[in-house]
């Protein structure tokens, strides 16, 4: 239905703003006519059109840095205003896991991502007020709420519970605060923050906090990323579905080169806030088959695997059809080389 609504648009020589699982912004004027161009499909009972026309868009202005990141607002002459109301004006994609900076200042219920939103517009109309904006999200840290919600998670923290008492060790459920990075170690790691929970989680920044990669006691500012590079890395994220860069954007052409098989929790936020590894990958199994049948003696050897019949008992058991272990012994071995060279 949205492709035959983009369609629709297009047939009059107009172009859609954006478009959404179950939306799409268009020019007013078409509005009206798009609203109902589904109503004989209509399968339900009550009068209404499927498409609805949003209310409290007049006059609206839409603001898009890439997909999922884009904001409506209203221009009173020189000022700036996002519409109030229950529906959100402006997508939180990318910023969801950051906790409110401004827990303090903000009245309860008001959204931080607001006050974001306000200064992307207002350093897009008025470029040259950047320092200013960046100067004030300084003083912020970007952090995130962690919880020990699985024990995936608790064995991360099996270093630092060493040798410490039951009551002193991170347990199951236990809450704490994840900073993203700023600096890194000796040894090139980057440094990354865990620190007790607060209620106020930007007293954390002040306060002493554990490595994770270390398991090291450290404290000061300067370990913690400052919001003003979320919000330089937020308006200038590039947009990878579309071509182009300003402008009414061309629909991106693509050739698929092979898939690679994820897990459907392999982008949790709190996953990515202590691994490097922002994907866990799964093996392909019939491809991996295949590159193992054509390996030779000589091949395995330089992978640590000598005994050449430990190649050809494995190879015997993949054309029988006999199952692999394939996180122990010769077969691990041979994964890992996989993963090399694919």
């Amino acid at each position: 239905m949205i492709a035959i609504a983009e369609k629709f648009v297009m047939d009059k020589g107009e172009v859609h703003a954006y478009m959404d699982t179950d939306s799409i912004f268009v020019p007013p004027h078409l509005a009206e006519e798009l609203s109902h161009l589904f109503d004989s499909l209509n399968p339900y009972d009550f009068n209404k059109p499927i498409l609805e026309i949003e209310e409290g868009m007049e006059d609206i202005w839409f603001y898009g840095i890439s997909s999922k990141r884009y904001c409506l607002f209203h221009k009173d002459k020189n000022k700036i205003v996002i519409p109030e109301g229950k529906k959100l004006f402006y997508k939180l994609h990318g910023l969801g896991h950051i906790t409110n900076p401004f827990s303090r200042e903000l009245k309860k219920g008001d959204q931080w991502h607001k006050r974001l939103w306000e200064d992307i517009l207002r350093v897009h109309f008025y470029p040259e007020e950047l320092p200013d904006v960046l100067e004030k999200y300084e003083n912020y840290a970007v952090i995130s709420n962690l919880s020990v919600s699985t024990g995936t998670i608790l064995k991360r923290f099996k270093k630092m519970n060493e040798g410490k008492e039951f009551d002193k060790q991170i347990k199951p459920f236990n809450f704490m605060h994840v900073g993203n990075g700023a600096t890194v170690n000796e040894d090139g790691e980057r440094i990354k923050p865990v620190a007790p929970f607060n209620k106020n989680p930007q007293l954390a920044v002040e306060k002493e906090f554990i490595d994770y990669n270390t398991g090291d006691t450290l404290q000061g500012r300067e370990y913690w990323k400052p919001l003003s590079d979320v919000f330089l890395d937020y308006i200038d994220h590039p947009e990878a579905k579309f071509e182009g860069e300003v402008g009414v954007l061309q629909r991106r052409h693509l050739k698929p080169k092979g898939c690679v098989y994820i897990g459907k929790e392999a982008n949790k936020v709190e996953m990515q806030e202590l691994e490097s590894n922002h994907v866990e990958t799964y093996l392909d199994i019939k491809k991996f088959h295949e590159w193992v049948l054509q390996l030779k003696p000589k091949d395995t050897r330089a992978m640590g695997i000598n005994d050449r019949s430990t190649l050809k008992r494995i190879k015997d058991k993949m054309k029988s059809g006999k199952k692999l272990n394939y996180r122990k012994g010769a077969v691990k071995v041979l994964v890992k080389n996989f993963s090399i060279f694919d």
